[in-house]
């Protein structure tokens, strides 16, 4: 891609775009405010957590351990998404 298809590809990208609604606007500001509390919320229990093993006085964890504890984590989310999915038709 050459740099006046570039121009031409942002050019065209601007003339499509269009202002939102209020309903749509307050519809991302939603979204995103509960993605963003989700987010600090997940930040502050993680830090919360760190902070209570370091002064609980823990050996490391092993590797393995860690990595099965992870996957288990990432399985409970992916099936609460799929279940959300199917359950309300996201």
């Amino acid at each position: 891609m050459n740099i006046g298809e570039y121009l031409r590809n942002i050019a065209r990208t601007i003339r499509m775009s269009r202002k939102p609604d209020k309903d749509e606007f307050m519809l991302t500001l939603k979204v995103v405010a509960i993605g963003l509390t989700i987010l600090g919320s997940l930040g502050f229990v993680f830090q919360l957590i760190g902070s209570a093993f370091q002064f609980a006085r823990f050996g490391p964890v092993p590797k393995d351990i860690a990595i099965i504890f992870l996957a288990a984590i990432l399985a409970i989310v992916m099936g609460a998404i799929v279940y959300a999915r199917r359950r309300y038709r996201l």
